[in-house]
């Protein structure tokens, strides 16, 4: 049953949001604020630290990256539960190319794209310009989704499957845990490692990334699959405006982490390195207990 504040309110928020991200992303880059003068060739393939770990960490992030796509294709139907605007919550099964419309696997693919290009970027492929800006803003989007990911697996869908007793033992599979924590240890690793900043202009590039995931998940909810992979898209609640306006809201948020977590870097390198191992502070490796 739709609620007081349904699809309209939720489309004109997507919406105005996405309009906004176009106008201020125009404004910036005629003011000469997006710095893309700075995407070099040389900050595309090199590194500060070593150029053979960059080589060998961008080299193994995108084999395992194929190497899951391929299992994640191949693998027997997966059995989820969705939320439909309809007929509430409905059992899916997914097989083929309908694995890849959760935002997980979505996330996982944009970094395959960024692990692609950065590999040829430091073999020495010489990328025309656009692609070096490309290979920029996909870093940005790949480090703040990757950690959000993590969190929201780690903090939300897993509790909350386990207390509604959705099934969530495949999210610990070894191919699964890569996707929800090999992610930020690749994106953490290729901070450390490369040339690339976190730019602060570049903020609307990851609300226009959330913004096309929620125009894919209502066309695949509509067209596709007929329900959502997460609760919190369904536009049918009562508070589905909040929802999705608490989505964007996260989204900004982890893009200041990943921007707070640069600088960091970038003034405390020693304190930077450590990160890496602390980042298995927001991670499940294992099931946890039902209490």
């Amino acid at each position: 049953k739709i609620g007081p504040m349904g699809f309209p309110e939720v489309a004109a928020l997507v919406g105005g949001m996405g309009g906004l991200c176009a106008y201020k992303t125009a404004q910036w880059h005629s003011e000469g604020l997006m710095d893309w003068e700075k995407a070099t060739l040389e900050h595309a393939g090199g590194s500060d630290v070593s150029w053979a770990a960059l080589v060998a960490l961008r080299g193994g992030a995108l084999a395992l990256i194929l190497t899951v796509v391929a299992i994640i294709y191949t693998n027997p139907p997966l059995q989820i539960t969705g939320f439909s605007t309809t007929n509430g919550e409905m059992k899916l099964s997914l097989t083929g190319i309908r694995r890849f419309g959760t935002f997980t696997v979505w996330c996982w693919m944009v970094q395959g794209l960024y692990f692609s290009l950065a590999l040829a970027a430091s073999l020495g492929v010489s990328l025309p310009q656009p692609l070096i800006g490309l290979q920029w803003i996909l870093f940005e989007i790949s480090l703040a989704m990757a950690l959000l990911v993590t969190i929201i697996v780690t903090f939300v869908l897993v509790p909350v499957g386990l207390k509604k007793g959705h099934p969530v033992h495949f999210m610990f599979t070894w191919y699964v845990l890569a996707m929800h924590n090999g992610n930020t240890l690749m994106m953490i690793l290729e901070l450390v490692l490369n040339r690339f900043d976190i730019h602060a202009y570049h903020y609307p590039y990851v609300l226009i990334y959330g913004i096309l995931y929620v125009l894919f998940a209502w066309t695949n909810e509509k067209f596709g699959v007929g329900a959502f992979y997460y609760f919190f898209l369904d536009y049918t609640r009562p508070y589905a405006f909040f929802a999705y306006l608490g989505l964007f809201t996260a989204v900004s948020v982890f893009y200041g982490m990943a921007f707070w977590i640069d600088a960091l870097f970038e003034s405390h390198r020693i304190i930077g390195w450590l990160l890496v191992p602390a980042s298995n502070a927001i991670m499940l490796w294992r099931m946890p207990e039902k209490n």
